[in-house]
């Protein structure tokens, strides 16, 4: 049974990347959507888990990653050697491999690092998100064979909220961005969060809902960059609408449905889109916000019906 919190929670995340990334001089903290997802990651591992061995678990997420990621890495390099410059070339050839081992978390902190990216240059630059979720899913896998799983995950999240710490003090905004170890107590609040036995009443989810995205909606337009003790608030709020029991009408309903099931689809394919249409094509104002909807949009459509499903 499909759960309305988790449906919810998925759309805001993909909508506000997708958002950040269209206009990140106006959604400025748009980023916090992966946030979001990391939490999200962890409470779907743990329902997982609670029905797989932690080898069908691993398994599952090989086959539901790479087929999509297979078709967009060669679609993705087929466009660029079309419209692009050698250089361009090139650089798409580097992140090609990061981005097959799912390491390009790794590689976009070696490479100067998130924010300093030209957001239109580098079609690719989007999947250290995924490579994040995929090195958590591993260290997760692992865990779970062993005994004493939830102890030795939260004592895994203690210590990764420490590094956290510890990488911001430093000023290390990008290492506390992309790097596995600093991001994985987001993971493990997911797990926490699906552990819990206590639920939030339901005559308080809608209410409490409502509060979250109202929010989660605000922090957009705040730069947490330059606001870092922000930060936090985002993945507990997740955690709180992942406790909630939220019954929505019909239409609501529908839509955070849609965007659900699509959210790999349209997470993987709303950047090639966009650098394609504002940066090889110098498209902007609105026709350049409706192609690349409707292009998003189509493709990934197309995607999760073909390929994913």
């Amino acid at each position: 049974m499909r759960s309305n919190n988790v449906d919810i929670a998925k759309s805001f995340a993909i909508g506000s990347v997708f958002l950040y990334h269209l206009a990140p001089d106006l959604f400025k903290s748009g980023f916090i959507g992966v946030d979001v997802f990391l939490v999200i990651t962890g409470y779907l591992s743990a329902m997982t888990l609670s029905k797989a061995s932690g080898y069908d678990f691993i398994k599952g997420r090989i086959l539901r990653v790479y087929p999509s990621l297979s078709i967009l890495l060669i679609s993705g390099f087929i466009c660029v050697f079309i419209v692009g410059y050698y250089n361009e070339v090139y650089g798409y050839l580097k992140y090609l491999i990061s981005s097959t081992v799912l390491m390009t978390n790794f590689h976009l902190y070696l490479d100067d690092g998130y924010f300093s990216q030209d957001l239109y240059s580098n079609v690719l630059f989007h999947l250290w998100s995924i490579s994040l979720e995929f090195q958590s899913w591993i260290v997760i896998a692992i865990v779970a064979s062993l005994v004493a799983f939830r102890t030795l995950i939260y004592s895994l999240g203690i210590l990764s909220v420490m590094l956290a710490g510890f990488a911001l003090y430093k000023g290390d905004i990008n290492g506390f961005y992309l790097l596995t170890p600093y991001r994985f107590w987001e993971v493990v609040l997911g797990i926490l969060a699906y552990n819990l036995k206590n639920r939030i009443n339901s005559k308080y989810s809608m209410c409490l809902t409502i509060t979250i995205l109202c929010i989660w909606s605000s922090l957009l337009f705040l730069d947490i960059k330059e606001h870092w003790y922000f930060w936090p608030i985002s993945p507990i709020l997740a955690v709180l609408l992942l406790l909630s029991d939220v019954r929505l009408e019909t239409k609501f309903k529908s839509i955070t449905l849609y965007l659900s099931r699509r959210t790999y689809s349209l997470y993987l394919w709303h950047v090639p889109v966009i650098c394609i249409c504002q940066y090889y094509y110098l498209m902007t104002g609105w026709l350049s916000i409706f192609l690349i909807l409707a292009a998003t949009f189509s493709i990934s459509e197309l995607s999760y019906r073909y390929i994913e499903k």
